[in-house]
């Protein structure tokens, strides 16, 4: 907590603990955030990065149970869309279980011009001409080669992270930096 406090006041931000407040109320109904149960929000810091309101918090949710329970722990930002409005997405790198589940129908939006993009990411979505809209060549492109990111529309925020990956204080500035230049991508 010390170091997170730190890490708030260094780049000016407040320091909020566990308040469920730092987000637009469309990001709890996201599919990060409904996944598993239990799932809570703590070390909460907020504050603007380019006039961009940004979150950074640390996430956990458990999934199964008894001998198959698992605590899932990562760190997430959180960039609310003021000026700019993007259709609701999922993008994700591309499993093995994704490759399968085409076969029975499940959604992966490809895009012939970016084989590679469409390779290693799976691009799901309700409005599938709204997001082919939205990721044009250049946004392709950048993800094409920064496959680390995990990333949510819910249509009034942008949601950054690295699944399963909690970041350490000292590194949620990389985290923000990231997740500027996603949005800035759209």
């Amino acid at each position: 907590m010390k170091a997170v406090r730190a890490i708030a006041t260094q780049l000016g931000f407040d320091y909020c603990g566990r308040s469920r407040q730092f987000m637009h109320g469309s990001v709890w109904r996201s599919e990060l955030f409904t996944k598993g149960r239990n799932g809570y929000i703590k070390h909460l810091i907020r504050g603007q990065v380019e006039d961009l309101p940004i979150a950074v918090a640390d996430y956990q949710y458990t999934t199964g149970s008894g001998k198959n329970k698992r605590t899932v722990r990562q760190t997430v930002a959180v960039v609310e869309l003021q000026q700019t409005s993007l259709p609701q997405f999922s993008l994700k790198p591309e499993t093995v279980f994704h490759k399968i589940g085409g076969l029975f129908g499940y959604q992966d939006i490809d895009f012939e011009t970016h084989p590679d993009f469409s390779k290693h990411y799976c691009l799901k979505g309700n409005d599938e001409a709204a997001i082919r809209d939205c990721f044009f060549s250049d946004v392709l492109s950048f993800f094409e080669n920064h496959r680390q990111f995990w990333v949510e529309s819910t249509g009034a925020a942008l949601i950054i992270y690295k699944r399963g990956r909690s970041h350490k204080p000292q590194d949620w500035q990389k985290l923000i930096n990231s997740a500027c230049r996603v949005y800035r991508q759209f």
